[in-house]
């Protein structure tokens, strides 16, 4: 719409309204021309021979010498948070990215460069895409961010952070350490590697909670192996799939119900489950388990190697009627009100 137009569709009964109309065309016209030249810019940096390369596959040290190659590369022109969120919700990005992953992923990095470039500290970026891009918010620093939908690494590496997304694809939060992330449904591999961070999530894919360190992590539903190798965390899940809390290391699970393998491995552990199905305890080491209601039996091995097991009475009562010899092996839960 040019200058003429706009002031038509307002009207030119008076001088404010002429004045009002140019004033939107000029914010208009300069927000256009932001625009062109962030798009412009990716462009240019993204055709640049002379990059580090980047591909698909690109691994986790080549993905840190591009957004190096980013942050140093970047040209000095004027923007701010509102181009970089302008930017993500223009219709001609969704032309350039295409269906192409690879372009996707210098286009999250592009961004997050962008962002952590004129992010002050404890200061709010909102991201509303249309398509869901890979590495945003790579590497934020004490800060607070929202996307609507992201791709794969949403918030690697991030420090000292909240980030908030209602869907998310795999391996969120990647690395991230004192951060806060709150999801709504995520891909497989969240928050593998994070470190003294509080994780909340309504739905996860396989591996949540993969190698975590001193964490606190909520998920309402997850699939199989939450905390799989977390070490000084806690674990709450209203369902899990099998091989929860597998191989964890001094930390604490609590889970309504778990499929089979509860527990797997664990060792120096405390495991609480409301429901549990076959093998739970499998080498468990040094560990306590709870299990309210057996839906299968237990493990062989988890009554060797140092391990406490208690089920709930009609569990316990079945047990020790199906395998006597375990009866000195395995307590009573009784819950307190």
């Amino acid at each position: 719409m040019d200058l003429e137009d706009l002031i038509k569709k307002i009207g030119i009964k008076s001088s404010t309204k002429i004045n009002e109309a140019l004033d939107i065309y000029i914010k208009d016209s300069q927000n256009k021309a932001r625009l062109e030249i962030l798009l412009s810019e990716f462009l240019r940096i993204t055709s640049d021979k002379s990059a580090h390369t980047f591909t698909q596959l690109a691994s986790h040290k080549e993905i840190g010498s591009y957004y190096n190659y980013l942050d140093k590369n970047i040209n000095n022109f004027d923007f701010d948070l509102a181009g970089v969120t302008q930017l993500t919700g223009n219709a001609q990005l969704y032309k350039i990215i295409g269906s192409d992953e690879n372009t996707n992923s210098k286009f999250g990095l592009f961004s997050s460069t962008l962002i952590n470039k004129n992010i002050k500290g404890g200061e709010k970026v909102q991201i509303i895409t249309l398509i869901p891009l890979h590495f945003l918010f790579y590497k934020l620093k004490d800060a607070e961010a929202y996307v609507n939908i992201a791709g794969e690494y949403l918030g690697y590496k991030s420090k000292n952070s909240k980030i908030y997304a209602d869907e998310v694809g795999g391996n969120a939060g990647y690395n991230m350490q004192n951060c806060e992330l709150h999801v709504k449904k995520a891909g497989d591999v969240l928050v593998d590697g994070s470190k003294n961070s509080k994780i909340y999530a309504e739905e996860a894919g396989d591996f949540v909670g993969d190698s975590i360190d001193s964490c606190e992590l909520h998920v309402k539903k997850a699939g199989d192996y939450i905390g799989y190798k977390s070490k000084n965390s806690r674990i709450y899940a209203e369902e899990a799939g099998d091989y929860a809390g597998s191989y964890m290391r001094d930390c604490e699970l609590h889970v309504k119900k778990a499929g089979n393998f509860l527990g797997s491995g664990a060792n120096n552990s405390k495991i609480y489950a409301e429901e549990a199905g076959i093998n739970a305890g499998y080498n468990m080491k040094n560990s306590e388990l709870f299990i309210y209601k057996l839906d299968g039996y237990l493990a062989d091995s988890c009554f060797r190697r140092n391990n406490e097991v208690y089920l709930g009475k009609e569990s316990y009562n079945k047990f020790i009627q199906n395998y006597p010899k375990y009866i000195n092996k395995v307590k009573l839960w009784e819950k307190q009100k």
